[in-house]
């Protein structure tokens, strides 16, 4: 009986060596990526985030956009077309939208699909900052290769059970990219999502380019933001869809 204890003891000994030695990998990764963006420190002091820049709505076809967000989960996003304004908003607790270039001349809340996209979004320091405080599961794949580059692949199973996958550059530490699935008009598509053109902001350095496609697409939308404002002053109200 003892004999045959012996190595099954052994075995979960190993395991438990594993899974230490993995987990020991994936904080040390995350304190570089921390340090990358300027340090947990400064990454937790900012407040509210504002960007202004513009995005592609059609090829050859660009829109100012302006995305703000507040601590914990607000966020709100606007954009011109053909002189209207279309806004997306989470103020914590509703998600709606506004688009009158569509004949939606009135607020109205997000469908389902919709508002679990942009509540993701909305999370103020995305989910690796205090990833198990807030209910993640964030697993070191490995090494990876993310447009044509080396990088440190995550699997991360969020809080409500969706799975996004995240790419660390292997050299810089910085976020380069995400994929994984999400819902569109009731249907399932895989994305992803490319990330660049970092620049030094107050303390912190932080991407200034977004682009994100859908079902394996060579290129897709493109967001570019040329000012990125830290702690600047915006209202709750701001976030709270109009009566």
């Amino acid at each position: 009986m003892c004999r045959k204890a012996l190595p099954l003891m052994m075995a979960l000994c190993c395991l438990c060596f594993t899974v230490a030695g993995q987990e020991r990998k994936l904080d040390e990764l995350l304190a570089r990526h921390y340090e990358a963006l300027g340090g947990l420190e400064a990454i937790k002091s900012v407040q509210s985030r504002r960007l202004t820049g513009r995005m592609t709505v059609a090829p050859g076809m660009e829109a100012p956009i302006k995305v703000q967000f507040k601590r914990p989960t607000k966020m709100r996003v606007d954009f011109i077309v053909q002189g209207m304004t279309g806004s997306q908003a989470y103020d914590g607790e509703t998600a709606w939208m506004m688009m009158p270039f569509l004949g939606q001349t009135a607020p109205e809340r997000l469908p389902a699909d919709q508002a679990v996209n942009l509540i993701k979004q909305a999370e103020f320091d995305g989910p690796l900052v205090d990833w198990k405080e807030k209910g993640h599961q964030v697993e070191l794949l490995g090494l990876a290769q993310f447009e044509g580059k080396d990088a440190y692949k995550l699997k991360i199973i969020q809080n409500n059970g969706d799975v996004l996958y995240h790419y660390l550059d292997s050299g810089s530490f910085l976020t380069v990219g995400q994929d994984g699935k999400e819902v569109v008009q009731g249907k399932e598509v895989d994305f992803k999502s490319i990330i660049g053109n970092y620049k030094d902001v107050s303390d912190l350095h932080l991407p200034h380019s977004f682009e994100n496609r859908q079902d394996g697409a060579d290129s897709g939308q493109q967001i570019t933001f040329d000012k990125i404002e830290l702690n600047v002053d915006i209202a709750d109200e701001v976030f709270a869809m109009p009566q």
